[in-house]
């Protein structure tokens, strides 16, 4: 580019989604640009393929690689989200038994389980009182490494404000 000349490698002229090109054939000189870092997407890109009149009508267009770092962070968040989502049902289950407790003694229930996954993230898996990394995951019942929902007044039912996780070992000592 020179002075204030500006450079444009391609205009648009016309979008649509698959869905809207159901049962078009495109042209040759029309082109369908797949941008997908991974082809992750096979039902898609088989769609795209169906659209053309000439496989060299389609092009695939790719990101540049990221550095190391910043793949190994996403691929860390990647996880994290995965094993969040599997811990849901289990989470949601050990609600479900406190939300009982408290309905037994007449006592308020506001928990959620994306409230303790955001206690589970800013406690970093630690026990609210005893600090060792608490299990999320266990085989024994009883287990006392296990996670927990502590009240801190246990006047007040199972709140949001009034909670932190705590191992089974710290919750039991803790209502004495």
């Amino acid at each position: 580019m020179l002075g204030k000349e500006k450079a444009i490698d391609w205009e648009l002229g016309y979008a649509m989604t698959i869905h809207t090109s159901q049962g078009m054939t495109l042209m040759s000189p029309q082109r369908v640009w797949v941008i997908d870092e991974n082809l992750a997407w096979d039902n898609l890109i088989y769609l795209a393929v169906g659209r053309v009149e000439y496989l060299s009508q389609l092009i695939r267009v790719e990101a540049p690689p990221l550095p190391p770092e910043i793949a190994q962070e996403i691929e860390e968040a990647k996880k994290k989200r995965r094993l969040e989502h599997e811990l849901r049902p289990s989470i949601q289950e050990k609600l479900i038994g406190y939300m009982g407790q408290d309905k037994e003694k007449g006592r308020e229930f506001d928990l959620t389980v994306d409230y303790i996954l955001t206690l589970k993230r800013i406690q970093e898996d630690k026990c609210a009182l005893c600090l060792i990394e608490m299990k999320f995951e266990w085989d024994r019942p009883g287990d006392i490494s296990q996670w927990t929902v502590d009240r801190i007044h246990n006047s007040l039912g199972h709140i949001k404000g009034n909670v932190r996780l705590t191992c089974l070992l710290c919750n039991r000592n803790h209502r004495v």
